[in-house]
């Protein structure tokens, strides 16, 4: 395996250890939702309870506040297995058997984290990417095949061998008889101007085949720019997204907050508390999906970068022009 490749496997392994991980932290992010909607709808139920006893309430506003809580414990219940799912996955990229996964810490990332880019992003950072790094190297590997070709039509003559060769008794153009000819005193002659059919032949399909690497690495790099491109516009979209989702869960707490004063006034049915706290739990988990997706965006952008750019993300780059693809 080449050293382009190499680093291919380990860029593919590092992005599917942040999404595991971005993934593992959403699962958190919506149980924590999922657990003060659970503790909120345990109020109600509290709260029609105590209007029960005091006479303003009634049986059917408890039935209706015990209602959604077999379904609030089934989402925990469903997130937590999410998240052993996704522990059991990192161990899993680690090399790690899934009792490692167990052991796994709640991660720090917070899905709120700001993401900043540099004003600037030269073309020149695709160059570490390792597809373009082994394309460049094939461009490279082609021209020295026509190197060598275009070596072969020039003779290569060892007169110290020839005359060695002629004083033992052989003829003296006989020596143009072979393409190469070689002694115990070394390589004597090698005149391939007389093959001269062979030497275009293979001349032909290296100059062939560095017209193919060369037009692999153009489409390789049109494609590089292309993954740039696409996660940048993602990147902005997500941010896009992010603001308005930020301003839904606003409204919909709103709508929430008043609908519970209303009902607790005796102003307004409870199945609009529900309906509107239902709003609620949606639009925070659209804003914690939008959360993760922009991390993502953000990940996917590094990766179509090549890496991350430090030592490592340079290697590639710095092995390619040495030729340590070969």
């Amino acid at each position: 395996m080449s050293a382009a490749e190499q680093r291919q496997a380990q860029l593919e392994l590092q992005e599917n250890v942040v999404r595991a991980y971005i993934q593992l932290s959403l699962d958190y992010a919506r149980l924590d939702i999922a657990e003060a909607a659970l503790a909120q709808q345990q109020q109600i139920l509290d709260l029609a309870q105590r209007r029960l006893k005091g006479g303003i309430g009634t049986h059917f506003d408890v039935s209706q506040a015990e209602t959604p809580l077999p379904e609030a414990h089934r989402q925990i219940d469903a997130l937590q297995e999410a998240i052993a799912l996704s522990r059991n996955q990192l161990a899993a990229l680690a090399g790690k058997g899934p009792g490692q996964g167990a052991a796994l810490q709640r991660p720090a990332l917070s899905l709120h984290t700001a993401l900043t880019l540099p004003s600037a992003l030269p073309a020149e950072l695709l160059g570490q990417r390792p597809d373009v790094v082994a394309a460049r190297w094939q461009v490279a590997a082609q021209a020295r095949g026509i190197d060598v070709a275009h070596a072969g039509f020039y003779p290569n003559v060892d007169l110290v061998g020839s005359l060695s060769y002629m004083a033992t008794g052989g003829g003296a153009l006989e020596f143009l008889t072979g393409s190469k000819l070689g002694y115990k005193v070394g390589p004597a002659i090698s005149l391939p101007i007389f093959d001269a059919g062979r030497l275009r032949a293979e001349l032909g399909r290296a100059s062939a085949a560095y017209d193919q690497a060369v037009a692999h690495y153009n489409q390789t790099l049109v494609m590089a720019l292309k993954s740039v491109s696409d996660q940048l516009i993602r990147r902005a979209s997500m941010d896009k997204q992010q603001a308005l989702a930020a301003e839904s869960v606003a409204s919909a707490q709103k709508t929430y907050d008043i609908a519970l004063i209303a009902w607790q006034r005796g102003l307004t049915d409870y199945l609009n508390v529900l309906n509107a706290r239902t709003q609620l739990f949606r639009q925070q988990q659209v804003q914690q999906q939008v959360e993760a997706a922009r991390l993502e965006a953000y990940a996917g952008l590094v990766v179509a970068l090549g890496g991350d750019g430090d030592g490592n993300g340079h290697s590639a780059h710095t092995a390619a022009e040495s030729g340590g693809g070969q």
